[in-house]
C-alpha cells in the first residue's frame, strides 16, 4: 500500500475517533480545534515513522488528513453524528 492511500484511510477513519474523543456539549470552535490537532498528531507520526520529518512532508501529510477527515465527515459521519446528538440511535 503507497502512503498516500494509508494517509487518506487514516483521514477517513479521523471522524471516528474524533466522535469519540469529544464531548457533546463543546462549542462548535473546540470540536473544529480538537479535529485539527488530532489531525496535527496522526499527519506527524505518519510522517516520523515513514522517516521522512522535514516541514514540506509535515504539512502535506497533515493537510492530507485535515482534507479527508472533513470529507469523511460532511459526506458520511455528519448526518449520524447529529442524529446521535438528538437521542435518535
Amino acid at each position: 500500500m503507497k502512503i498516500e492511500h494509508f494517509i487518506w484511510m487514516l483521514g477517513f477513519l479521523m471522524p471516528l475517533i474524533t466522535e469519540m474523543l469529544i464531548k457533546a456539549t463543546w462549542s462548535r470552535n473546540v470540536k473544529s480545534l480538537m479535529a485539527f490537532g488530532l489531525s496535527l498528531v496522526i499527519g506527524g507520526v505518519q510522517v516520523l515513522l515513514l522517516g521522512q520529518f522535514d516541514m514540506t512532508n509535515i504539512l502535506a501529510s497533515v493537510g492530507a488528513t485535515f482534507t479527508a477527515s472533513q470529507l469523511a465527515y460532511d459526506q458520511y459521519f455528519k448526518a449520524k453524528f447529529i442524529e446521535r446528538e438528538s437521542g435518535g440511535v
